[in-house]
């Protein structure tokens, strides 16, 4: 932890991938790979991480769905971004993040044509 409080994010990946590799699977650990990879800009690894968190734990906070959502669109894959934004759609109400974004009335793909 205190490589990533310390912004050294590329050390703070490999001890936290090191203490995956031993088992601990913690919402903590994985929440904070995901965030190490975001903070870098490596969308697909921070997607991987984010999507294991919430695989793995049901009461994950919203800010790392909302993370996750954005490694999802940032890699390309819109319709699992879509997916997990009704999810936090429905847990945030009111979140400024999401106000004037609705996936069923946008239709992502032509907007990128």
């Amino acid at each position: 932890d205190k490589f990533f409080e310390n912004f050294n994010y590329y050390k703070a990946i490999e001890l936290y991938e090191k203490a995956v590799e031993k088992g601990d699977m913690s919402a903590h650990v994985l929440t904070r790979l995901g965030d190490a990879y975001y903070n870098n800009s490596i969308s697909d690894k921070a997607a991987y991480w984010y999507g294991n968190a919430l695989t793995e734990h049901k009461n994950i906070d919203p800010e790392y769905l909302y993370k996750y959502i954005q490694s999802l669109r940032s890699i390309g894959n819109y319709e699992e971004a879509d997916k997990w934004f009704k999810e936090l759609s429905a847990a945030q109400v009111g979140d400024s993040r999401l106000k004037g974004y609705n996936p069923d009335e946008v239709d992502i793909y032509n907007m990128l044509t």
